[in-house]
C-alpha cells in the first residue's frame, strides 16, 4: 500500500500541525493508498512525490430537498420530509514528482485508488473540531485536455470531483 508523501513529516509540516494553521486534509483509498493532500502531512509540491491542495475543497455540504405536497384549494404547503441529496464535492489538486517517472507513478497511483465501485474516505482533521471524514468515490474523470506534458514540469495541475453518496 503506498502512501503519498512517503518520506517524513518535514519542520515546516511539523510547525503546521503543531500550532493547527490549516487542517489536515487525506483520502484514503479503496486499495489502502493514502494520499495526504493538506496540512502538516502533505507534500511540499515540486519537490516530493504525491497530490497537494491547491484551495480549499468544496461541495462538502449535501444539498437538501424538502418534501412537499399542496392541495388544489390550499395556501402555502404542507412539508412533509427532508431528504438530502449526494454532496459533490471538488478538490483542486497539484500532483507532484521529483521525476518525470514519479509523477506518472503518483497519478497511475491516485486514480487506480478511486475504483469507483469501491469507496475511500476523504477525512479531514483540525485540533478544535477533531475529524470529519466522508465515504466518497470518482464522479467525474480526471481532465485530460493538457496544454503540455505534465512530465516536463512534474507538476499537474486540476480539480479531482468527487461524490458522498450518503450526506451523512
Amino acid at each position: 500500500m503506498a502512501s503519498f508523501p512517503s518520506s517524513t513529516i518535514t519542520p515546516l509540516g511539523a510547525a503546521r500541525m503543531l500550532f493547527g494553521v490549516v487542517p489536515d486534509w487525506s483520502f484514503v483509498g479503496a486499495d489502502g493508498s493514502k494520499f495526504y493532500l493538506g496540512g502538516g502531512r502533505s507534500p511540499i509540491l515540486s519537490c516530493q512525490d504525491g497530490m497537494g491542495l491547491t484551495g480549499v475543497p468544496y461541495g462538502l455540504q449535501a444539498p437538501p430537498v424538502l418534501l412537499d405536497e399542496q392541495g388544489a384549494r390550499q395556501d402555502g404547503i404542507t412539508n412533509l420530509d427532508t431528504v438530502f441529496d449526494p454532496a459533490i464535492i471538488k478538490l483542486p489538486l497539484e500532483a507532484s514528482g521529483v521525476t518525470p517517472q514519479s509523477l506518472r507513478t503518483t497519478v497511475r497511483t491516485w486514480i487506480s485508488s478511486w475504483n469507483p465501485p469501491n469507496v475511500g474516505t476523504l477525512n479531514c482533521v483540525t485540533q478544535e473540531l477533531g475529524q470529519w471524514w466522508m465515504p466518497v468515490r470518482q464522479y467525474k474523470a480526471i481532465p485530460d485536455k493538457l496544454q503540455q506534458d505534465p512530465s516536463l514540469h512534474r507538476r499537474l495541475e486540476f480539480e479531482w470531483t468527487c461524490r458522498g453518496d450518503n450526506a451523512f
